[in-house]
């Protein structure tokens, strides 16, 4: 096959030009009528960057509020408790991440009943 024979068959199956005029059909408003798309668009473009924003900040705020703290020792009988619940291959995982999770509600509750007792006494 020859590169003419191949551009013959090719320009068989080339796309055509849009029809003429199209460019000014789709850019320029009908007669009588003026379109103002940015009117319509800012009100998007706000909402999309309060969502955004909002994102952004709640899951920064889930970040900062949970740090994973190694410090902090695991109760192992509390651990193999609901390992031996849950059962399974990543059973201990699973447990350690759970009593993990509930002694950081533990702590924070202690601290709120702490925070609490420090609100009500007031500053002496």
């Amino acid at each position: 096959m020859q590169d003419s024979e191949l551009e013959a068959l090719l320009k068989k199956y080339r796309p055509v030009d849009p029809p003429h005029g199209l460019e000014q059909r789709i850019f320029d408003p009908p007669s009588g009528h003026v379109a103002r798309p940015e009117r319509r668009t800012w009100p998007w473009a706000v909402a999309a960057a309060a969502l955004l924003a909002i994102t952004v900040g709640l899951h920064a705020l889930s970040i900062a509020s949970s740090p994973a703290r190694p410090d902090v020792i695991l109760d192992e009988q509390r651990v193999q408790a609901v390992a031996n619940e849950i059962g399974g291959p990543n059973a201990r995982v699973r447990a350690e991440y759970i009593v993990r999770q509930e002694q950081r509600a533990d702590a924070d509750a202690m601290q709120a009943r702490l925070d609490a007792a420090n609100t009500d006494q007031g500053p002496r």
